[in-house]
């Protein structure tokens, strides 16, 4: 007899632990990147967050020409929606087909902060990730889209 269990705590790393007769073994599991997925090109797009006090969150969408700039290792996004333009920038990291960032959110609204990106992936008609906010000591989350209009 003996147990089993399989632990995510960020979507890009597993462990697996089980144990057979009393003997028990624990291995990590990372997702393997083939090659990187390059986001380059402009969208029309979407970006919804979450503004305001810890209290009372709203939530705010904004839709429009959404560009990403990315080389290697960098990652920018612009939506220039309607009543602002926001940006997302930082590094870019790919762990299997899934890219992330971290880096700063700013947003010509006052939304602005540090960010982290997760789960960027591509669809079969653009792209969609999900992001959080650190600002005025509140984590405000939200999530990114586009429709590919072009690419360079």
């Amino acid at each position: 007899m003996g147990t089993v269990s399989f632990l995510s705590r960020d979507g890009y790393t597993v462990t697996l632990t089980y144990t057979i007769d009393g003997v028990s073994i624990s291995k990590n599991y990372t997702r393997f990147t083939l090659n990187n997925l390059n986001f380059t090109g402009t969208y029309y797009g979407s970006i919804v967050y979450e503004t305001g006090g810890c209290s009372s969150p709203t939530a705010t969408a904004r839709t429009g020409q959404t560009t990403i700039t990315q080389s290697a290792n960098a990652l920018t996004i612009v939506v220039q929606g309607s009543g602002a333009t926001c940006t997302l920038s930082g590094d870019y990291k790919q762990s299997g087909s899934l890219g992330g960032s971290t880096g700063n959110f700013s947003c010509t609204d006052g939304t602005s902060g540090p960010m982290v990106l997760a789960g960027m992936q591509m669809t079969a008609v653009g792209f969609t990730a999900a992001f959080a906010v650190n600002a005025q000591q509140c984590n405000l989350p939200g999530a990114i889209s586009g429709i590919l209009l072009s690419r360079p």
